[in-house]
């Protein structure tokens, strides 16, 4: 299954996010696809999650042999000043087992995060922090997303056009222990990593069919230093435009 269960940027599909990517800290501390089994509900306004997962997975599947995770969440419907909102606290479990391939290095992951929603403007704030093993240092960031549909109905009735920002910080307790992005910060500096990453993504996308057909560009800055000084400080713009669809 497409690992949905953490945090504000990793509960949402990567069909139905707003920015092209989902932020560094996102992708170095959560997995991508697990194998297990979830549980999830509501009661009245109470949301819950648990589930258990494989620590292996090869070709699609796995053969149980990396030990395993857990994850377990709670969210409470809570529009704070909006018209409607919920504040969520998702927790990610790794046992560390040496064998493990499919969760990343880090045994305890904790996500505190808020999606709020009046009309057409959006808002979600997350905090999150992951404690490393493996040699790996402790990280903490922090997520600003909010989003506006500003046009609506322009060639099809439902189609919308929507703002996107996003701010990203992310600071690890030692040197190099945030690595950048993959896509593509890599392209530059492969394999750089760093203490202390800021980031400010914008973007236009025109939702024709809703997310099941929308163009999408985008645009963000982002700098990272390196206090080792071993070649991982970088500052520079990333361009994107593209297509997404789902069927």
């Amino acid at each position: 299954m497409d690992f949905l269960f953490t945090g504000l940027e990793r509960t949402i599909s990567s069909t139905k996010i707003a920015t092209f990517e989902r932020g560094l800290l996102v992708n170095q501390l959560l997995p991508a696809e697990v194998v297990g089994a979830v549980t999830q509900g509501k009661v009245e306004d109470f949301f819950y999650r648990a589930g258990v997962f494989s620590g292996s997975i090869d070709q699609e599947f796995t053969t149980f042999a990396g030990g395993f995770g857990a994850v377990a969440g709670v969210g409470y419907e809570l529009p704070l000043f909006y018209a409607e909102g919920s504040l969520h606290l998702d927790y990610l479990y790794n046992n560390g087992n040496p064998a493990n391939d499919a969760l990343k290095s880090y045994d305890h992951v904790v996500s505190l995060w808020h999606q709020g929603q009046s009309g057409p403007f959006g808002l979600g704030v997350d905090v999150t922090a992951g404690h490393g093993i493996e040699g790996r240092t402790s990280v903490l960031g922090v997520t600003v997303l909010p989003t506006y549909v500003f046009w609506k109905d322009l060639i099809r009735k439902g189609d919308a056009f929507q703002a996107v920002l996003r701010y990203q910080f992310a600071v690890s307790n030692g040197d190099n222990g945030l690595t950048l992005q993959q896509r593509y910060e890599q392209e530059v500096v492969p394999g750089g990593h760093g203490d202390r990453y800021h980031a400010a993504y914008t973007g236009i996308n025109y939702l024709l069919y809703g997310d099941r057909l929308k163009f999408m560009t985008g645009a963000e800055y982002s700098v990272m230093q390196d206090s080792a000084h071993d070649g991982g400080d970088f500052s520079g713009w990333t361009y994107l435009a593209g297509v997404r669809l789902y069927f």
